[in-house]
């Protein structure tokens, strides 16, 4: 999905925040796809991926893209996701987007908590307004 929820995120490590949009595309899962595996060759920090939809149809080329992620080491997080893959292994952990509150992370702090590889649950409840 396009959305505006990116926007600070490459202030996180002080570079560059690459994106790729899946919107006015024929077919935004392989552009997504492409994605990914385009990410794992600028060999990025670490790879964020919204709205997530894999269903039977697209399940074994998103397979195929996340586990190049997953094998050149780069972490996956999966922003509110409609429906994951089945293999949890393939993604670090998944972001719902939330507003404030008790056990919501600021997603700036949480994006750096999976890349710096600290301890964290396999789900996280985050929020971009802080304000």
């Amino acid at each position: 999905r396009d959305t505006d929820r990116s926007r600070g995120l490459g202030d996180v490590y002080k570079r560059q925040a690459p994106y790729v949009s899946t919107s006015m595309v024929d077919d935004p899962d392989a552009a997504a796809q492409h994605g990914v595996r385009s990410m794992v060759t600028r060999k990025v920090s670490v790879i964020m991926i919204d709205g997530i939809a894999v269903n039977e149809k697209n399940a074994e080329d998103w397979d195929a893209a996340l586990q190049s992620a997953r094998k050149a080491g780069v972490p996956v997080i999966l922003l509110d996701p409609v429906a994951p893959p089945d293999d949890d292994t393939l993604f670090a952990v998944t972001f719902t987007l939330a507003g404030r509150g008790d056990g919501v992370t600021a997603l700036d702090d949480a994006v750096v908590t999976i890349v710096d590889d600290k301890p964290h649950p396999r789900t996280m409840n985050v929020t971009d307004n802080l304000s």
